[in-house]
């Protein structure tokens, strides 16, 4: 059996980028975001009489992440160097900012190796993927897949042919389903959102705008 669990943070301090005229367009930035992962697998490898042999291995992955971002811009500073946003110019004021939170994926997945005379081999795969990607009435997909090979090599018939350069021929036929997640976007499901801009009341001001979802 194998546990594990992984955990990432990172936060990046508001920055403020100076010009030396007053004129120029200051800008100033927050971003943060955090990652969980666990993952757990259950291995097991039996030998059955002289030929026969299974190894077989069972998981459960779980992840959660988020993100955000911040931003704010001005310019007509009545200093050269100010320290904040709010030493600019009301009018000249944009905030903006995008946030993706609460990304989650959820899978569970095994794997069944057989072999027989270490020669003729069977291998089966499953699993079973969850996303916030998807929508509400597909949230999980199963994915299997199957594979049978040969050790054509190491046949007696082959050996006797006295082809000692060859050191391995294993023709193998497989068949599967494959999914990515990372083609779709958090929302890409949700017809009713879409990306837009919308007011954003900056230090008094509804002159910003702000990227982001709206209904």
């Amino acid at each position: 059996a194998r546990l594990g669990s992984s955990y990432s943070n990172t936060y990046q301090e508001a920055t403020l980028t100076r010009k030396t005229n007053i004129s120029d367009l200051y800008k100033m930035y927050d971003r943060h975001g955090e990652d969980y992962r666990f993952f757990a697998t259950l291995s097991y490898d039996k030998a059955f009489g002289m030929y026969s042999h299974i190894e077989a291995m069972a998981g459960y992955e779980s992840y959660y992440g988020m993100s955000n971002y911040v931003s704010a811009s001005g310019s007509g500073s009545s200093v050269s160097d100010p320290q904040s946003i709010s030493m600019t110019s009301a009018n000249s004021r944009t905030g903006g900012g995008v946030f993706d939170a609460n990304g989650r994926s959820l899978s569970q997945f095994a794997r069944v190796n057989y072999d027989y005379k270490d020669r003729y081999l069977l291998t089966l795969n499953v699993r079973r993927d969850g996303s916030s990607k998807f929508g509400p009435t597909h949230r999980f997909g199963i994915f299997p897949s199957a594979s049978v090979g040969w050790k054509l090599s190491d046949e007696p018939f082959f050996r006797a042919l006295g082809a000692e350069w060859v050191s391995l021929v294993k023709p193998r036929i497989s068949y599967g389903v494959l999914g990515n997640t990372d083609a779709l976007g958090a929302y890409t499901w949700q017809a009713a959102y879409s990306s837009d801009y919308g007011s954003y009341s900056f230090d008094g001001m509804a002159s910003g705008r702000v990227s982001g979802i709206t209904m």
